[in-house]
């Protein structure tokens, strides 16, 4: 049985399968829903709702059915093992390369070529299906010639991993045809919400789910009315739902489409309703003066109660203003009307730009903002450490590299000792081997006591770098990445190290940096397992070796979860889902901004995807899916908060030069004509 229930952003979803998924269930969510999911949970049903609901992610529920019915022990592969084994394959096939030669040592273009291997399994198309896609288009042309570079990386790759390894994205296959025979999915209620849209291999889990649960309940936002003057915003899960439709029918499977009741109409302020009806209704209609709720939030979510009015509009100077008007009015919230900070949600989809910024100006006004997009480690203290301990045996005791090592904090002299050192290298000019030797230099101005002291600390220095050396004496790189493990857990102790790390990090009240440093430890062992499997029995080159463990480990990212329940959390409108929230901060409302419409880097263009499309070739989403979901999650996130949404855009750009607000921002200035924009809010 498959159940498709559906809503407009009005109603409250969540509430709806909370009181209606009873019994033995599974709650499939996106990834980045999983933890927000089982708080909505608990919240709704008590804390026992969790003994007999699990909510999971569609790749958890893979490895859990894995781990029921065998193949979990398998040696995977992930998108980090990936990107050091692609890179590997196009320094070894440059030549036979058409269109990418000249890119195969860049990092950026094995990071495309590794996303969109990954997109391609994702969509059921082999490195085989590849190749008849490329005969399939002209001769001689630009694309196909980009297509046969393509399949050659991806045969090549294929056939490494081949009786070694499984990738990561094939999992799917290895538990699709075990699900019949699971106790997880048999007489379960599966329950599936938060996806705008499905993968085929997602499509086929949930076929198999639909055959052997006991029913599959799919919730969507949909309006099925086609006179709505904003049906076009529905356009994508139209198509989600015909796509299911045809499935359930080829499995000859009952469908049933049900409305969710009005009675779960959530409870909004009188502009957040406003909003939701009108944001993408054409022609769109003015906002009357004054109007109340009809459902006012319980605890004052109409006009009157809520104190200020639900909606603010600014337009910012700069960026920094920007992030300071949005600092001043989550403590406005927080110090004035009894909000904590987990009741509010910050949305910024400029990451690369405003994200650091909005960072440093909310921890200048007491506040830790923590993003959910995910951040890399390169520049880590930990990895900053490794490499330099690598890269100071390659390079033959470089002086730079040297002090870097010295300062990665996780070396054995204190502070006032690496600046004396740097400060005596730097100026008696030490290089090299000159390290390995008593210091000689300087005795007349240093004296030879301080110089005796001097050497005492270079010799701490260096105390385990014999034994570092000796390790690079390896055969192959599974005896060195084994020797380096011992080096760094015997004579280092950077195990303890890292710990005694977190511990002062957790008093001194930064209890996200402490889990970032774990979290970062763990990514640089799991590196290090790869790369043994990988290339464990091939001959050890140092110099190779340190540039592939810097290529892996420059595609690790982490995501940090708020330190306490309290936290205040930043996201980008298409990756966030969020559950009940009083008040929504979005910043950057700018165009090109929101909608994001920066050109999704990719290795073909929007119109060479839509060819394929046109062709019936699905090997990746094409961009009109992505401005769809990006579009549906401005809709959704707007829509959301109970009392209050604040939005700005800035007047200027990072370089000073002029901005323009958004169209969303236009929308909402027409649609409430009674709402000011603030200009300059600090003032």
């Amino acid at each position: 049985m498959l159940n498709i229930f559906y809503g407009r952003e009005n109603l409250d979803k969540e509430k709806f399968i909370y009181d209606n998924i009873g019994g033995r269930a599974l709650l499939v969510v996106p990834d980045q829903f999983t933890l927000e999911a089982e708080r909505e949970l608990i919240a709704h049903s008590g804390a026992k709702a969790l003994m007999d609901v699990e909510v999971l992610s569609l790749s958890r529920l893979g490895y859990r059915l894995l781990e029921e019915l065998g193949g979990s022990k398998r040696t995977f592969i992930d998108k980090y093992g990936r990107h050091m084994i692609l890179s590997s394959i196009a320094a070894e096939e440059r030549e036979k390369l058409q269109v990418f030669k000249g890119l195969e040592e860049k990092n950026s273009f094995i990071e495309l070529v590794n996303n969109f291997i990954s997109e391609m399994k994702q969509f059921n198309c082999g490195a085989d299906e590849l190749a008849e896609i490329a005969r399939s288009v002209p001769d001689g042309s630009y694309t196909q010639r980009k297509l046969e570079d393509l399949y050659l990386l991806y045969s090549e790759y294929e056939a490494a991993i081949r009786g070694k390894y499984t990738d990561s994205e094939d999992y799917i296959d290895l538990f699709l045809g075990k699900i019949s025979r699971s106790e997880l999915v048999a007489g379960n209620h599966i329950w599936i919400y938060g996806f705008d849209s499905f993968a085929p291999k997602a499509l086929s889990v949930i076929g198999e789910l639909m055959q052997y649960a006991a029913d599959v309940n799919l919730v969507l936002t949909y309006d099925d009315k086609r006179e709505a003057r904003d049906a076009d915003l529905f356009a994508l899960a139209e198509t989600v739902i015909r796509n299911f439709e045809n499935l359930a029918e080829r499995r000859s499977i009952e469908v049933r489409k049900r409305a969710i009741p009005k009675t779960y109409t959530a409870e909004r302020a009188d502009k957040i309703q406003f909003i939701e009806q009108e944001l993408y209704a054409l022609p769109a209609r003015k906002y009357a003066h004054g109007g109340q709720s009809t459902n006012p939030a319980e605890g004052g979510a109409s006009e009157a109660a809520a104190g200020t009015d639900s909606l603010t509009l600014v337009a910012a100077a700069n960026l920094y203003n920007e992030a300071e008007s949005a600092a001043c009015y989550v403590l406005e919230l927080v110090r004035d009307f009894g909000y904590r900070f987990s009741d509010i949600k910050v949305i910024c989809n400029d990451q690369e730009t405003r994200g650091p910024i909005l960072k440093r100006v909310f921890k200048e006004y007491g506040i830790d903002l923590v993003s959910d997009t995910s951040k890399d480690i390169l520049q880590s203290s930990i990895v900053q450490y490794i490499t330099a301990l690598m890269d100071v045996v390659v390079e033959k005791y470089r002086t730079d590299l040297m002090i870097k090592m010295l300062k990665s904090g996780f070396g054995d002299l204190t502070n006032d000792e690496i600046t004396d050192l740097e400060n005596y290298a730097i100026k008696y000019k030490i290089r090299g081997t000159m390290w390995k030797r008593p210091f000689v230099r300087g005795e007349s101005e240093y004296g030879a006591e301080a110089l005796l002291r001097m050497n005492a600390v270079r010799e701490k220095a260096l105390a385990f770098m014999p034994d570092l050396e000796a390790i690079f004496e390896a055969e192959t790189c599974g005896e060195f990445i084994s020797g380096l493990y011992g080096f760094l857990y015997e004579k280092v102790k950077l195990p303890e190290k890292i710990a005694d790390l977190t511990v002062l990090q957790t008093e001194q009240g930064r209890p996200d940096l402490a889990e970032e440093t774990a979290q970062i430890w763990g990514k640089v062992i799991g590196i290090f397992d790869q790369m043994s499997e990988i290339m464990g029995e091939q001959k050890f080159r140092a110099a190779a070796f340190r540039d592939l463990f810097e290529v892996g480990i420059s595609q690790v990212e982490i995501g940090i979860l708020p330190p306490t329940k309290d936290g205040l959390m930043m996201g980008t409108m298409q990756r966030t889902r969020t559950g009940e929230m009083k008040a929504l901060v979005v910043v950057g409302a700018n165009e090109g901004v929101l909608p994001n419409e920066k050109p999704g880097s990719g290795l073909f263009g929007s119109d060479e995807k839509n060819l394929f499309k046109e062709n019936g070739i699905e090997l990746c989403k094409v961009d009109d899916v992505r401005f769809l979901e990006e579009r549906m999650g401005i809709y959704r996130n707007l829509s959301k908060p109970r009392e209050r949404l604040w939005i700005s855009y800035s007047l200027s750009d990072a370089e000073g030069g002029p901005a323009r607000p958004s169209g969303v921002f236009t929308k909402l200035t027409g649609l409430f004509g009674d709402t000011p924009v603030a200009r300059d809010a600090l003032n």
